[in-house]
């Protein structure tokens, strides 16, 4: 058991270090959607950091022309390993907890955006040779995600068979022979509830889509649409897509390291960045309204934890700001 346990905190410690925070530059207020027009705009998301692992204990850290005494150094090492010691008592005693330790919120993993060229103002030959760089690698993640996904047969509405499939290098496919087809399908179908709850004054409906500060954001342009004792009831609608919905950066890593074993589904945490391009109105139910539909194009964030029959939740919303 305690070899076990050890090996999974092993992973851990993979883990935390291979999942990169997305960009700053992909986050920025929420005001895209025709939803949030109607209220003052809600502050940026705040950039959440996973904790950052401490650096190797055999070098000296220079910051400046300081420098780290060693005391401080054993301090930081007693600390991390009581953390370890700490992961170490959760996982075992993981049947005996009446928390669900996996079902606390996760950290977003190192989706990208794909862009070209660099819209960073005054950028340099080297900012966009860095961006074609992080495009390819989201190509090569995107892969590595596909693969992972079709060893544990976790695409929805599709029978994976076996990873070695061309499909793995489809994930920003809009064909409907592509595994992706049926889980973009998914996407949107959740897209359209979450604006329609939102209109509706439909909290039940949104907190069971979104998840983390989406959520409560969510929630709270909700409200300021609804206030207490109105009667106010908007009407949201899609007229058209001038494009399907298309999947850029696809993530999935081992996110249950439980030691028991599953009662359903697969111990992958899986992050999607959708694109949606609508044509989408809003209008007051009973009003006449002469505003045109408008043109409206997001990038949203879902996440998905296999080892629950929960649906694809919007966590966040990005901007290409690169």
């Amino acid at each position: 058991m305690a070899t076990r346990a050890t090996q999974y905190s092993a992973q851990v410690l993979r883990a935390r270090q291979s999942a990169l925070p997305v960009p700053p530059a992909h986050r920025g207020p929420m005001l895209s959607s025709l939803i949030w027009s109607l209220s003052t705009p809600s502050a940026s998301l705040p950039y959440l950091k996973p904790p950052c692992s401490a650096p190797p204990f055999t070098q000296v850290i220079k910051r400046g022309m300081a420098t780290i005494p060693n005391s401080k150094h054993q301090k930081l090492q007693e600390s991390e390993d009581e953390s370890f010691a700490r992961f170490h008592r959760t996982v075992r005693d993981e049947s005996e907890s009446t928390i669900d330790m996996w079902s606390l919120p996760l950290e977003t993993l190192d989706v990208h955006i794909p862009s070209f060229p660099a819209r960073v103002e005054g950028a340099t030959l080297r900012d966009h040779l860095t961006l074609l760089w992080d495009n390819f690698l989201n190509s090569l993640k995107n892969v590595s995600s596909m693969r992972k996904l079709a060893q544990e047969n976790s695409f929805p509405g599709r029978e994976t068979l076996s990873p070695r499939s061309l499909q793995i290098f489809r994930a920003k496919s809009t064909k409907d022979s592509a595994w992706v087809a049926p889980l973009r399908g998914i996407l949107l179908e959740n897209y359209k509830r979450v604006n329609n709850a939102i209109a509706e004054g439909d909290s039940k409906t949104v907190a069971s889509l979104t998840v983390d500060e989406y959520a409560k954001s969510t929630l709270r342009k909700l409200r300021t649409l609804h206030p207490a004792g109105s009667s106010t009831v908007y009407r949201w609608r899609l007229v058209s897509q001038p494009s399907p919905v298309r999947i850029v950066s696809i993530r999935a890593m081992q996110g249950h390291l439980g030691l028991q074993p599953l009662r359903a589904g697969n111990p992958l945490y899986v992050n999607v960045i959708a694109r949606f391009e609508t044509i989408q109105s809003l209008t007051r139910r009973g009003v006449p309204s002469t505003v045109e539909p408008k043109r409206i194009v997001e990038y949203l964030l879902f996440e998905k934890r296999m080892w629950y029959d929960t649906p694809w939740a919007i966590k966040e919303q990005l901007y290409v700001d690169r």
